[in-house]
């Protein structure tokens, strides 16, 4: 989505980037921030810089709660073959519940991004 929106910026006059989206759910950070292993196999096995910063801010600011770098972390790794269902130590059946906890926050920012991201288009063309 972010590309097409990078694509349209003159068009669409859409200002978010992907890290202004926020995924925020302060119990589940908390139990994503504990599972150490599962961060440590994110920072050390994601390619992309920015996400991996914001791993690492994730990580060692407390007070950091938006889980989108979990999220670009997870899609990253999952897209490009390192993390598999199996997956690691890092994934067992109560963090596999928060992942899917976290995916479901996803999926709502997303559709609210992509909602706004629309309407931008439409007020657009009924300016014209």
């Amino acid at each position: 989505m972010f590309k097409g929106i990078k694509q349209n910026k003159q068009v669409a006059k859409y200002k978010k980037s992907i890290y202004s989206i926020k995924i925020k759910d302060e119990q589940l950070a908390k139990r994503l921030k504990l599972n150490t292993a599962f961060i440590e196999m994110l920072i050390s096995n994601t390619i992309d810089e920015s996400t991996k910063e914001e791993l690492v801010k994730f990580q060692t600011d407390s007070s950091k709660i938006n889980m989108m770098c979990i999220a670009r972390g997870c899609r990253h790794l999952t897209a490009h073959g390192e993390m598999s269902a199996a997956g690691s130590t890092a994934v067992n059946k109560k963090n596999a519940a928060d992942l899917k906890m976290l995916s479901d926050l996803v999926l709502v920012a997303a559709d609210n991004a992509f909602s706004e991201f629309v309407e931008s288009l439409s007020n657009l063309s009924q300016t014209d």
